[in-house]
């Protein structure tokens, strides 16, 4: 018995690993204006008023300033190479990230928003 509480704390952490997102992008309470989005991956998109009046996009550890983009049925937004489409509580990143060129596929739910914080 005294063999198997030290093997079951061990499997207790296992079960905490985390992504880079989840450690610097975890941010509760959320910025003013910001939203937050679990993705399927388990990594997370918060997504923000930037200083200048842009709007930031935080993933993977990158600031991506997007721009609105016209489409009828969801709102749009791109930048450096990434397309955001969100339709309701749900939100879809795609593209390849010029910033080091990978290709992504996110398919996410939002999670916070300034209103529901609490």
């Amino acid at each position: 018995m005294k063999r198997l509480i030290p093997l079951l704390a061990l499997l207790a952490l296992a079960g905490c690993s985390t992504t880079s997102n989840d450690i610097t992008q975890n941010l509760k309470p959320l910025p003013d204006g910001a939203v937050s989005w679990q993705c399927d991956s388990g990594n997370r998109i918060i997504l923000q008023p930037g200083q200048d009046g842009s709007t930031e996009l935080l993933y993977r550890d990158n600031s991506i300033k997007v721009k609105s983009a016209s489409n009828d049925d969801a709102t749009v937004l791109e930048g450096a190479g990434l397309t955001w489409k969100t339709d309701g509580l749900y939100a879809e990143l795609s593209g390849t990230y010029t910033g080091d060129g990978t290709a992504y596929t996110e398919r996410c739910t939002q999670v916070l928003t300034p209103y529901n914080q609490e």
